[in-house]
């Protein structure tokens, strides 16, 4: 459509809308006080503050033992230096695609089933790889995809594959996209249905904390 003249009627009522979009938008709602990280390569293959920050306020608000984002639904692909105001399109920016929260109650093994699938391509710039809260994993590079986990404890244990632990996840790796079938087998607990919004709930963590400070705490240990 490079070639198509735009009509002029449409291109107007485009503008207007763009207009309305931006004043609703362009509306700062916190400062981090920290440095943020939201570049593809970061989000896809290493532990970030700001998808910690994600993650984090997903536990929180779900009141989950661990929470678990695709870096691909992460698409701001920019840096914050520390100091920065955001703004509520700083936010759908980051996360465009209006996902819902899920809650499941997940086995040990299923929730190391989609930890393992978390870095099944890892250094390949997946968008499966995820960033996580509640959990702590060591990962190694030169083993095979399924047996990469080192290590993983939640909650300060080790992962105990007998016992239900209570999940978040978007919506989108609740249907089992990005390679996540293990949470397919997990009993939904707060359907998407139910959930609340993703950019709505970091939106309103920024708001009322005013500013946030998130940092790399190795919650992620690549080897």
């Amino acid at each position: 459509t490079a070639d198509v003249t735009p009509d002029a009627a449409i291109a107007a009522r485009v503008a207007q809308y763009q207009a309305e979009i931006d004043k609703a938008l362009d509306v700062e709602i916190g400062v981090t006080q920290t440095a943020l990280d939201s570049r593809k390569a970061s989000v896809r293959g290493q532990e970030t503050a700001i998808g910690d920050f994600f993650a984090d306020t997903m536990r929180a608000v779900a009141g989950a033992d661990v929470a678990i984002l695709n870096g691909g639904g992460i698409r701001g692909d920019r840096l914050y230096a520390a100091g920065t105001k955001l703004t509520r399109k700083d936010i759908v920016r980051e996360l465009p695609f209006n996902n819902q929260l899920v809650t499941l109650e997940l086995s040990g093994a299923d929730l190391r089933a989609a930890l393992e699938n978390a870095v099944w391509l890892i250094g390949k710039d997946a968008g499966r790889f995820a960033q996580i809260s509640g959990a702590r994993i060591v990962v190694r590079r030169d083993v095979v995809p399924g047996s990469r986990l080192v290590s993983i404890e939640v909650g300060g244990a080790p992962l105990d594959d007998a016992k239900r632990y209570k999940v978040v996840t978007s919506d989108f790796l609740a249907r089992g996209k990005d390679g996540y079938a293990a949470l397919m087998r997990g009993k939904p607990l707060v359907s998407e249905l139910d959930g609340p919004s993703l950019t709505g709930v970091v939106t309103d963590a920024i708001a009322k904390a005013g500013a946030i400070a998130p940092v790399v705490d190795g919650r992620i240990r690549i080897e």
